[in-house]
């Protein structure tokens, strides 16, 4: 790590902005200033910008570190740019300070944090924007925490001697950390791992040799040369049967078909006589055919005068159910009041009843959880017990193993399509995520320069005030300090005497002498005005110094606020893809910009769970390769399943424990349930009412607009049922419809016909009965109801007329009307009919050739047939099919006794086959597993032997495992370094010498330090140094662990070495040799010290100086 830029203001005794170019020094320079001015504080400022924290003698003090000479509510921060990894960052924290709401509470802001990473083009990108974020990445960086940096990096006043006087424990952790010897742990670990798994391997193999010499068994060869010689007898006895049973398959294929033909003739026979039947039947209707033909010229009279007469019932019977529904209706009207009352009151129930719903459905979700857990807990119960079978099962899952690889190959075929897709979807939600922290930011600054207008605007006005109040205060002492004047005038002119001259003119007449004037102020009332005065003109200067330091910020804010726009422009620039952030505006919405980032997001977890996919896949696909090592594998996984099944039976236990004391012993839910009952059936019955109200206010305006428009439709109808009536009895009486009827039909029973109907007049009469009660509004209305009346009276007279020209009365009419209808036979079955009966006589033609056909067939094939009986040539044809049927069963039989020994026989030989395929592959197998056996054996005895090395247990007696070999050798090396810098510096007196402990048994490694004497050849603790001698002992440890680490770059480089007072412990020649081996080091790190010695100012000619003042201190850079 390397300092390159730090900027501060509002920390501690800085109240301005203060910049330090760290590239514009001497890579060995010195901090000096006046006691109290603030050099320790640039150093704080680097560690607090880092690490988020202070150290050594000033740590827990961060709340301590903004200015107190800022004004409340200043905004203290400070940033850091500096190199680390090969790359340049910048981090930027704001510290925690006071400040006031709109009531006037004080309140302390949380603390903010930043870190930005240089792009390859020069700009700054954010990476991280919270603070533990911040700390972790910062401290994964540089491979080191605060604490750490305060004892190698930064040696704070009087903290450098810590390092030295640690205890060695800790000291083995600081090199652990900055050495990175855990990949050494987990190398030696790997090794042991690696020799475990080979093991269990072997093991494997051993148990399945042994299997498969048990499955072989002695002599294998001979068992298999026997079951050769069993097959082929085998095979030769199936053959012979094979032949017999393919024989009698012959044969009975010909009696089956000799079987077909006879019941073929059977069924002709049969055919032929029911053509014979329906011929006769058929010829017996003709005779009613034509009766039907002649009939059917009344069909359309009779239907259209039976249509207008049920037309006009219909309508009579309509005009009387719309009269007493009125009736009805108005006979309800109490009750349509009592349902509007009772509506009222079931809401008010409904309110009741949903406030106590809400309190059950609380109580049935705590019971809910309590019953989910139970069935988890039974169902883990379960999974316990399946799991205890996985082990078996797993050996039958390597059956498809070749199979699934094939379509895991396959299906693997998409991934670097994938891959593609998730980097650039990757690439653009990293630049979402910068242009969103830019858009933050640039909303926070707008927000903050708003806020500082509206600052400046109130304090112009204080101003404003404060100049007011000020001029009034000098006014004020002004006409005071007159006043006190003319009242020393007026003393002075009452003690002149005439003749005696004047102390401040000398003239010894007094004509016109000063008067005493009457209020007279006394001195307590002028200083009172002076300090009045002052106060304001205090004021004043306050307000007009905040005015001066709100319009800086203001000016920074806004140079920032331009940076930040000019930032976004660049990356508009340079993500032409994602143009459709801005939509046309220069500075995009942040919530759109958010959308686009979250859209982002679920493609790439869409993505990423495909990538997952495939590469669940690609390890499924491994995993079904190493087939014997799958097999271990399954089973360990089957025991860790098993073990986690038993852990969360346990937790789901616990948990079942404490949601049972929160649910109780009894279920909510049917109380829940019958209460949404209640209100469902509530809801119901207010729907119920409220719409039976609308119907009874509906049905009775309807009922009376449809009697009074069904009482005309009448009146006009009943005139066309008349006339078409008589059409029809004219027609019936010139064709003799009755005795054509009577051919077709007996004469229906006309029984009860008159007591099922209604006589027309009868209905008339009704309908005028209810005419006053169904029409009475429309009589009032119009003239409507007087027509209707006289066109009804007219069509009954009319009606009685045609009836007595006739001889009929109404039920005979009727009755003549139903008969007829009933007597009419459709066109549709005429025409079929007419069809039917030539159908017949062809139909009985074809029976007849076809009987004759079968019979000359059946006769010939029987003559032909080798499988039939000579006898059933002479038995008559009713006898031949059970002869057939038979013969047919007789030799199915003995096929049937034939195929069950056949199959015996080929299960036998494929039993036999089998055993000999089974040995033949266990001869193979154990042959491949022989030498599977030996290179797992080889193997086994490579790995352990690595593992025992790595873990310091090949020797026995002598632990010594590899991260501690490389801690030793690594810390022997500092030392080496050490030694060489403090040689130096002690003018050859002192050299450092490593005391390493814990190199045998199990001990824990131990880092001790001793100084060996050059002078007396002695070796002394290092706690006997005295403090100058320790100074430059810690100087040199810290160099030689820098220069350690510059050789192992992945370890880590310490750029820096920060030395916070200590040489005024040193005298003149060792503090000339200590700065003679610092300013060695240029070029090589960066080497700042900070001392009030006057020699080092005038030896190192790059310096940062500190200046303090009233108002705050400040930063210059000096060059000799």
């Amino acid at each position: 790590m390397r300092p390159l830029f730090l900027s501060l203001e509002h920390f501690g005794p800085f109240r301005e902005r203060q910049d330090i170019d760290f590239a514009a020094l001497d890579d060995f320079f010195l901090v000096c200033g006046r006691t109290g001015s603030g050099k320790t504080t640039i150093f704080d400022a680097i560690t607090y910008a880092l690490f988020g924290e202070t150290v050594g003698g000033r740590s827990n003090l961060e709340r301590e570190l903004p200015s107190r000479f800022s004004p409340e509510g200043s905004r203290p921060w400070v940033e850091l740019t500096f190199s680390a990894g090969g790359s340049v960052w910048k981090v930027q924290r704001v510290l925690p300070y006071r400040t006031r709401g709109r009531n006037g509470a004080e309140r302390v802001s949380a603390p903010e944090a930043t870190l930005l990473q240089q792009s390859p083009e020069g700009v700054f990108v954010a990476v991280e924007s919270k603070v533990s974020t911040v700390n972790e990445r910062i401290s994964s960086l540089l491979m080191l925490g605060a604490d750490e940096f305060s004892r190698i990096v930064l040696l704070p006043q009087g903290e450098f001697q810590r390092f030295l006087e640690m205890k060695s424990s800790e000291r083995v952790e600081i090199l652990e950390k900055l050495f990175d010897v855990s990949a050494y742990d987990r190398l030696a670990e790997s090794a042991r791992q690696w020799a475990e798994r080979v093991r269990l391997s072997l093991a494997g193999k051993t148990e399945s040799l042994a299997r498969l010499d048990e499955e072989l068994g002695a002599e294998p060869e001979q068992r298999m040369a026997e079951i050769r010689r069993e097959l082929l007898a085998a095979d030769a006895e199936a053959e012979a049967r094979a032949r017999r049973i393919q024989a009698l398959s012959a044969s009975m294929a010909g009696l089956a078909e000799l079987q077909r033909r006879w019941e073929a003739l059977r069924q002709s026979e049969q055919e032929l006589q029911r053509a014979e039947q329906v011929h006769a039947e058929k010829m017996a209707g003709e005779r009613a055919l034509v009766s039907a033909r002649t009939l059917s010229e009344l069909e359309p009279l009779v239907r259209e005068a039976a249509q207008r007469h049920a037309e006009a019932l219909e309508q009579v019977e309509k005009a009387l159910q719309h009269a007493e529904r009125i009736r009805e209706i108005e006979a309800g009207r109490p009750g349509h009041f009592e349902r509007q009352k009772r509506i009222s009151l079931l809401r008010q129930q409904q309110a009741e009843l949903n406030q106590r719903l809400a309190v059950l459905k609380l109580a049935a979700e705590a019971w809910q959880r309590k019953t989910s857990t139970e069935a988890q807990l039974a169902e883990a119960e379960a999974r316990c017990a399946q799991s205890a079978d996985l082990c078996t099962d797993a050996e039958s899952a390597l059956a498809a193993t070749k199979e699934h690889i094939a379509s895991l190959e396959a299906e693997l075929a998409n991934e670097p399509e994938a891959q593609m897709r998730f980097r650039r979807l990757s690439a653009e939600l990293q630049a979402l995520d910068q242009l969103q922290n830019m858009i933050d930011a640039w909303e926070k600054l707008c927000t903050r320069f708003r806020a500082l207008t509206r600052e400046d605007e109130e304090l112009a006005k204080l101003e404003q005030e404060a100049r007011t109040a000020c001029a009034h205060a000098l006014e004020t002492r002004t006409r005071l300090q007159t006043a006190v004047r003319q009242a020393q005038a007026g003393y002075l002119a009452a003690s002149l005497k005439e003749g005696e001259p004047c102390p401040v003119c000398g003239s010894v007449h007094h004509p016109q002498p000063a008067p005493l004037p009457q209020d007279i102020p006394d001195g307590s009332a002028l200083e009172q005005a002076q300090r009045h005065v002052e106060e304001t003109h205090a004021r004043l200067s306050v307000v007009q110094e905040k005015l001066k330091a709100l319009s800086l910020q203001k000016e920074t804010l806004d140079a920032e606020r331009a940076e930040l726009e000019q930032r976004i422009a660049v990356w508009r620039i340079e993500h032409p893809s994602l143009e459709r952030v801005f939509g046309g505006r220069q500075i995009p919405d942040s919530a759109v910009c958010q959308l686009q980032a979250e859209a982002c997001v679920r493609e790439i977890e869409r993505v990423q769970a495909a990538l997952d996919e495939y590469a669940r896949q690609r390890s499924l696909l491994a995993s079904l390769r190493a087939r014997q090592e799958r097999e271990q594998s399954a089973l360990e996984e089957a025991r860790a399943g098993y073990r986690a099944c038993s852990a969360r039976l346990e937790a789901l236990k616990a948990s079942l424990s404490e949601i049972a004391l929160q649910a109780g012993d009894r279920d909510p839910e049917p109380e829940k349930k019958a209460l949404e009952r209640t209100l469902h059936e509530t809801a119901e019955t207010i729907q119920l009412l409220e719409q039976a109200c609308r119907e009874w206010e509906t049905a009775r305006a309807e009922s009376e607009a449809h009697c009074t428009a069904q009482m005309s439709v009448l009146s006009k109808s009943l005139p066309q049922m008349i006339q078409s009536a008589e059409k029809c009895f004219k027609k019936a009486s010139a064709i003799d419809a009755p005795a054509l009827m009577r051919q077709l039909d007996a004469g229906p029973s006309l029984t009860g016909a008159c007591s099922a109907r209604q006589e027309l007049g009868t209905l008339l009469e009704k309908l005028q009965q209810c005419w006053p009660a169904g029409m009475e509004k429309a009589d009032t209305n119009n003239q409507q109801t007087g027509k209707a009346r006289e066109n009804l009276a007219r069509a009954a007279s009319q009606w009685a007329h045609i009836l007595e020209d006739f001889g009929l009365d109404e039920p005979r009419a009727l009755e003549f009307l139903e008969h007829a209808a009933a007597s009419f036979w459709p066109r549709e079955k005429i025409q079929q009919a007419e069809l039917e009966l030539d159908q017949t006589k062809t139909a009985l033609r074809d029976a007849q050739t076809r009987y004759e056909t079968l019979r000359e067939d059946f006769h010939a094939s029987l003559r032909a047939s080798d499988a039939a009986d000579l006898s059933a040539l002479s038995l008559p044809e009713a006898q031949m099919g059970r002869a057939l049927a038979e013969t047919l069963q007789r030799l199915a039989s003995e096929k049937t006794a034939l195929e069950q020994e056949y199959r015996l026989l080929q299960d036998s030989i494929a039993q036999k086959r089998a055993l000999e395929t089974r040995i033949r592959d266990l001869a193979v197998q154990r042959a491949a597993q022989q030498k599977e056996y030996e290179a797992v054996d080889q193997e086994f005895r490579r790995a352990d032997r690595l593992a025992r090395l790595l873990n310091g247990e090949l020797v026995r007696g002598r632990r010594l495992p590899f991260k501690n070999f490389i801690l030793q050798t690594v810390f022997r090396e500092i030392t080496a370094r050490a030694s060489e810098r403090l040689y130096r510096m002690s003018a050859g007196r002192y050299l450092v010498e490593p005391q390493i402990q814990g190199l045998s048994g199990n001990q824990k490694i131990g880092l001790e330090l001793a100084v060996l004497d050059a002078w007396n050849g002695a070796k002394r603790p290092v706690g006997t140094l005295s403090g100058g001698e320790k100074f430059m002992l810690a100087i040199s440890l810290a160099l030689g662990l820098a220069d350690s680490l510059h050789e192992r770059a992945g370890a880590g480089r310490l750029e820096s070495l920060f030395i916070d007072e200590g040489f005024g412990s040193l005298d003149a020649e060792s503090l000339s040799m200590a700065i003679s081996v610092l300013d060695a080091l240029r070029g090589d790190r960066m080497v700042a010290i900070v001392s009030h010695v006057e020699e080092l100012a005038n030896r190192i000619p790059s310096r940062i100086v500190v200046e303090k003042g009233a108002q705050g201190s400040s930063i210059s850079i000096e060059r000799d």
